[in-house]
């Protein structure tokens, strides 16, 4: 899907941030070069969840915004999955917001039902409150994508000033007393299209 893929270009990633309007520069995009460090799960079972989680996350197409949810350890993570309508303009049926729930130990992902928001630009900028009223829209649905997590932490290590690189880690709850416990991480391939670089 993404557009690097298919070209092998490298090169920087901008947005535009106007008033309700979200657009991706025209230079095209590129990925972090650190994203290839990794550590998987040894368990079978949640490497299946590990593996489907970091393809949803590296299938997008940018990430538009990462933060903490609540003081307790939430967290989440908004996407850009694809480009399929305004070229370059970020539409509502374009992103997913995935949001850990510490209380519920869930990863949850809230997408646009099919068939809906076609052209409906997403508004900026993107933050907690916009993450919020996504949440909170009756034509979005929630899916679970991985439950029995004791941490998911999203986090934003800012480079050299043209982007940054997103990491998520990720703690399983142990089994019983003596087990230690499970983590995993991974960094997303999908360039930062936020704003705030």
């Amino acid at each position: 899907m993404l557009i690097s893929a298919a070209g092998g270009v490298v090169c920087t990633v901008g947005v535009f941030v106007g008033p309700g309007v979200i657009r991706a520069a025209s230079e095209g995009f590129g990925q972090s070069a650190a994203a290839e460090r990794r550590s998987v799960p040894a368990d079978p079972v949640l490497l299946d969840v590990f593996t489907r989680l970091e393809r949803l996350c590296n299938e997008a197409r940018g990430v538009l915004g990462v933060w903490e949810r609540t003081p307790t350890g939430g967290s989440e993570l908004m996407l850009w999955t694809h480009d399929g309508g305004l070229e370059r303009t970020v539409e509502c049926n374009e992103v997913m917001l995935l949001s850990y729930s510490p209380a519920l130990r869930v990863l949850t992902a809230y997408v646009l039902r099919a068939g809906v928001g076609d052209g409906e630009v997403f508004p900026g900028p993107v933050d907690e409150q916009t993450a919020a009223w996504w949440r909170g829209r009756g034509d979005v649905e929630r899916r679970i994508v991985a439950t029995g997590l004791e941490s998911v932490r999203f986090e934003r290590a800012v480079g050299d000033g043209r982007g940054g690189e997103v990491r998520v880690h990720l703690m399983w709850e142990r089994r019983s007393s003596e087990d230690a416990p499970m983590e995993a991480s991974f960094g997303v391939r999908a360039p930062w299209v936020g704003e705030g670089r």
